[in-house]
């Protein structure tokens, strides 16, 4: 089992090199200036100082978990949802509780922490049944761009040469692959670069 740690905080990646170290895994440490690409990791323990795109760029195969240190829930809704990252847990977390979340990353299920979990419950959001947007076609995902735009399905229908019902079903469809209620939440997990959107037909 090979992990590889990519913290902005030395002490830390240390620390949890060596905790990690007790049960015989080969842990690598990941530089600022990068590492080998020879290496091919089961789990990537990662931080916001480092791109996920890039990192998941790099480890395809492998299995990626966040430390959080405080970001907005919607912010971890994105980074479950659109980056499919397969875990978020607080730098704090007790020892046995992270040894859990590791076996959970491993055998390919999602570990978020309980308070995490709860606030974005709270504010309507849950994690994803299938591959997030990943899932979606590239004409949903042109309707998604166009609805993150502030677009009516009206105008959306007449730009992307389809009927307005036909339009509404397929927003209806993306509201319930992403697990989301409304635009508002729909272009809260677009929003900034967390969802590269390809461009829309113009209108």
């Amino acid at each position: 089992m090979v992990y590889l740690v990519n913290l902005g905080n030395n002490v830390l990646a240390e620390g949890l090199m060596q905790i990690i170290r007790e049960d015989d895994a080969e842990v690598v440490l990941l530089s600022n200036h990068g590492t080998a690409p020879s290496y091919n990791p089961d789990v990537v323990i990662f931080d916001s100082f480092h791109d996920v795109c890039e990192l998941k760029g790099k480890y395809p195969e492998a299995k990626f978990l966040f430390m959080d240190p405080g970001l907005q829930d919607m912010e971890i809704a994105c980074l479950l949802l659109c980056h499919q990252v397969n875990g978020i847990i607080a730098p704090n977390t007790n020892l046995l509780k992270f040894g859990k979340a590791l076996r959970v990353v491993l055998d390919g299920e999602v570990w978020v922490d309980q308070a995490n979990l709860k606030a974005m419950q709270c504010n309507g959001l849950s994690l994803p049944k299938g591959g997030g947007f990943k899932g979606l076609s590239n004409q949903d995902m042109r309707i998604v761009a166009l609805v993150v735009q502030g677009h009516k399905n009206k105008d959306i229908a007449t730009g992307m040469c389809l009927s307005e019902s036909t339009v509404k079903s397929h927003i209806s469809r993306i509201y319930k692959k992403l697990n989301v209620k409304n635009r508002a939440q729909l272009a809260t997990l677009s929003s900034g670069e967390m969802l590269p959107l390809p461009l829309p037909p113009p209108l």
